[in-house]
């Protein structure tokens, strides 16, 4: 788990998150409430939050941005934001600025009453709360996406991987004209390479339903 009280690019983040992610550890970043969070100095707009690209990322790549308040002992848990809009004439030109609020307004629980909550498909965990976790489910379904199409990438790299190793196998031992005729026979197929994709269902339910879909790969990528 880190917790972090001094500024971070997108890119440092992004290289720590990666390094983490290469020895299959998940990261938790929690952020300095006092530091990260910050709020619209707009007149009438001053409680909404005030959006910069590096929380943008976070919540888009993670789908959650902790933030904690030592003072008060308690955690930000940000799930679901929404747009606001006003219009204003500015020298004879209307100008539209958005606001970011969020909904519920009340995201904020004593880290005494903090959970962990695990996906036992993936082995990821979020952190949740009895009060939140009850609007929490669609931003959870959000994130079990992410970790499902991230596992088709991997299985996908996975399959070419070995394909190309026994692809490289049949050159070695029938030769260049083998492969050759190999080629013609795979490009002219109208057959796809399938597998089992599974389907997004709850974020800790173990049992999954499972729908057909296909890998089509090029064969420069196959004959590399």
């Amino acid at each position: 788990m880190n917790f972090s009280i001094a500024p971070l690019t997108i890119a440092q983040w992004e290289e720590r998150h990666n390094l983490f992610e290469s020895v299959s550890i998940q990261d938790f970043w929690i952020f300095d409430k006092s530091k990260f969070m910050k709020f619209s100095s707009v007149r009438d707009y001053t409680d909404a939050r005030k959006r910069v690209d590096f929380d943008e990322y976070i919540y888009k790549k993670i789908g959650l941005v902790y933030f904690l308040d030592v003072e008060e002992a308690n955690l930000t848990i940000e799930f679901n934001y929404s747009l606001t809009s006003r219009t204003t004439n500015v020298n004879g030109h209307d100008r539209k600025q958005y606001f970011t609020y969020h909904n519920p307004e009340d995201i904020s629980v004593q880290i005494s009453n903090v959970r962990v909550r695990k996906c036992k498909t993936y082995d990821y965990c979020v952190l949740v709360s009895d009060s939140l976790e009850p609007f929490m489910e669609d931003r959870l379904r959000y994130i079990l996406n992410l970790l499902l199409q991230k596992s088709l990438q991997e299985r996908e790299e996975l399959f070419l991987k070995k394909l190309q190793e026994m692809v490289s196998f049949a050159s070695a031992i029938y030769g260049e004209k083998f492969m050759n005729r190999l080629k013609v026979i795979i490009g002219d197929s109208d057959r796809e390479f399938s597998y089992y994709q599974t389907s997004v269902g709850s974020f800790d339910d173990g049992s999954y339903d499972k729908e057909r879909t296909s890998i089509n790969l090029k064969i420069a990528k196959i004959f590399h």
